[in-house]
């Protein structure tokens, strides 16, 4: 009996009477040479607290999703044969951070970070169980923790806290072996705990962990209800069940259970257009590892190719959205495009590809905010519904009305407002401002009409000198800057809005710079300070800061290519300074194996002289550094009145 989520779909109406409970098994997995079934005796549940929906992200053996998943009664390994990867979908980020607790009452004999051989499994617990009254002596492993919240010799009780749901490996908290946040979780028979590092569970028997709140023939992609109470006795509380696709085809709603996003909140906007209450947005980067996504979870009736198509509201403006597809063939990417470029007027839909769906696995529909190019960035990445119909039907139509363009009030007429294509902001002239003791203060009597100034740089805790340029001006604009010919600053950092652009203007002497592309609705205001962190030391040694024109420049979003010479200034930046401040804490969000790999990094035994331990956890990929650094085009992290990796500023 697979309580896989279609199941529940269908048997949500009695959850209130409904208690399943751990029975005698009528098809239990077959261990096979080598391991054992759970003893009868054992009344086991899933490490989580009742009612969680517990999805099978790698199932047993190496074709179950990790090639780490081997080994049955190997004398100096894991036999992790019958391990599974857990995670909680119906959560952000795959469950991270939440509770990881006892499937049996038991003694924890290791609780802290696995180092040498087992290094790879991070944070982790290892539980002795009560006796199973069968002579024989069960442990089971619970890895990738992202804390802990039990001692080493402490008695738990079924239910009781273990830690919590993470990606630790390698002595970090994140991972570089896997993308997904998960829990290693597996069962051993008669294993030594010990050997060389902080020690592991290794040799005896695998264990297949059957039967489990009543579910037996665990397989990868299936989903079930963990009933572990603790032993109270109490009926848990189902989450929501997501809708059953008919045969005949339906649609899917952002509003509905099948739906999930995760990410960094503040790059999701929501709007009250589309399907149902409405839609959410982000944009695009350039980049590899996505930072927002958004997953419909797939569940059909009746297998079969079906057509999928995405709603896009009026707005969006993305011309390759990058999507992650899990069907019967496996894991796989397509791209398909919401827009030209310019904003969409009117709700429609888009065909996404033909994919085959079965009942017996849950598919899923991942769109992720990541493109390969910058032509292709900065774009309005739309989140509605997603119709999925047999293959060869008419495609879904729309009969809502158009939504009347807005109308804004004009910018105010005069030197300060760009009017043409280009507007030049002189650093004495009526839109820029200068502050500071005027003796320090020094004319040049070339640059942008005939005359520019620069000061020394300092560092102190604050500007002696500083010049705003302010202009109006609305849609997309690139912003230049004229460097004087004599300046010899490192460190010239240019605030538009919240956003610095640090330019080296020595590199740069005599040339017009670009700060970057910015969409802009009303009064935009951009500061050049001189404490840039350069010390003052003397006329003759101190660093010199020029400041010369602004030039705003309209940008046609249509033409604006790739190569053009133009830095753009995102989020991205935004998330890397996060990443080098806190590689810990960041979310990681899965790709579903967009490059056509499995999300399971496959991986090596590891071998530290001492005893031949497999590494433990689901690859032994090393982890990488986080050293990089920011580059000359700095963002940094604190928004203001800008939008998300495309400037919005002003209004």
């Amino acid at each position: 009996m697979n309580l896989s989520r279609h199941t529940i779909a269908l048997v949500s109406t009695f959850v209130g009477a409904l208690t399943l409970q751990s029975t005698a098994a009528l098809a239990v997995t077959v261990p096979g040479t080598g391991a054992f079934p759970m003893p009868p005796t054992v009344d086991l549940s899933f490490p989580f607290p009742a009612g969680e929906a517990v999805f099978l992200l790698s199932g047993y053996s190496p074709s179950g999703g990790s090639s780490l998943h081997r080994d049955r009664n190997a004398a100096g390994k894991a036999n992790d044969h019958f391990a599974l990867d857990l995670t909680l979908e119906d959560h952000p980020r795959h469950g991270h951070g939440q509770p990881i607790v006892a499937p049996v009452g038991g003694t924890v004999v290791k609780a802290g970070w696995a180092t040498s051989g087992w290094a790879n499994y991070g944070q982790r617990v290892i539980l002795e169980h009560d006796d199973a009254f069968d002579g024989h002596r069960y442990t089971s492993v619970y890895a990738h923790l992202d804390s802990i919240a039990v001692v080493e010799g402490q008695r738990v009780r079924k239910g009781e806290s273990l830690g919590t749901l993470g990606a630790s490996c390698q002595g970090q908290r994140s991972c570089g072996s896997f993308g997904t946040p998960h829990l290693h979780w597996v069962i051993h028979r008669d294993a030594a705990v010990g050997g060389s590092g902080t020690g592991g569970s290794y040799g005896g028997n695998a264990v297949v962990p059957e039967v489990i709140d009543g579910a037996e023939n665990l397989q990868r992609g299936q989903v079930h209800i963990s009933m572990n109470t603790g032993g109270s006795g109490g009926t848990p509380v189902r989450p929501p069940a997501c809708q059953l696709i008919p045969g005949e085809g339906g649609v899917l709603d952002d509003d509905g259970p099948c739906f999930s996003k995760s990410g960094t909140p503040r790059f999701w906007h929501r709007e009250t257009t589309g399907v149902g209450t409405g839609h959410f947005w982000t944009e695009t980067f350039v980049g590899t590892t996505p930072d927002n996504t958004a997953r419909f979870t797939v569940a059909v009736d009746v297998a079969g190719d079906y057509d999928v198509y995405a709603s896009v509201p009026a707005g969006a403006t993305a011309t390759a959205v990058t999507a992650s597809v899990r069907s019967r063939r496996g894991v796989e990417p397509a791209v398909f495009a919401q827009s030209t470029g310019a904003a969409t007027t009117a709700r429609r839909f888009v065909k996404i590809g033909r994919f085959p769906f079965v009942p017996e696995a849950l598919g899923s529909v991942t769109l992720l905010d990541t493109v390969a190019s910058s032509a292709r960035a900065n774009k309005r990445l739309v989140v509605d519904a997603l119709a999925i119909v047999p293959a060869g039907a008419p495609a879904p139509t729309v009969d809502e009305p158009a939504p009347p363009a807005p109308t804004l009030p004009p910018l105010p007429a005069g030197p300060c407002t760009l009017a043409g294509t280009s507007l030049t902001v002189e650093e004495d002239g009526p839109c820029a401002v200068l502050a500071g003791p005027s003796q320090y203060w020094h004319l040049l009597s070339s640059g942008s009409g005939g005359r520019a100034r620069f000061t020394y740089a300092i560092a102190d805790t604050a500007d002696d000198n500083a010049v705003t340029w302010t202009f109006q001006a609305r849609g997309r604009v690139e912003l230049l800057v004229q460097v004087p010919a004599n300046a010899t600053s490192r460190q010239a950092r240019y605030r538009i809005g919240g956003t610095a652009v640090v330019v080296d203007q020595l590199a740069q002497a005599g040339r017009s710079v670009s700060l970057g592309l910015f969409d802009v609705d009303g009064s935009v205001s951009v500061r050049l300070g001189d404490n840039t962190g350069e010390p003052y030391t003397g006329v003759t040694t101190s660093k010199r800061l020029g400041f010369d024109a602004l030039v705003v420049r309209s940008v046609d979003v249509q033409r604006q290519g790739a190569d053009d010479p133009v830095v753009v200034v995102t989020d991205a930046g935004d998330k890397a300074a996060a990443d080098e401040a806190a590689p810990d804490i960041l979310d990681t969000v899965d790709v579903d194996g967009v490059d056509g790999v499995d999300p399971i990094v496959d991986g090596a035994d590891v071998d530290d002289g001492t005893l031949p331990e497999a590494a433990g956890g689901c690859s032994s990929a090393p982890t990488s550094t986080n050293g990089t650094g920011l580059g000359l085009a700095l963002v940094l992290a604190g928004l203001g009145v800008l939008g998300r990796r495309r400037r919005v500023v002003g209004r």
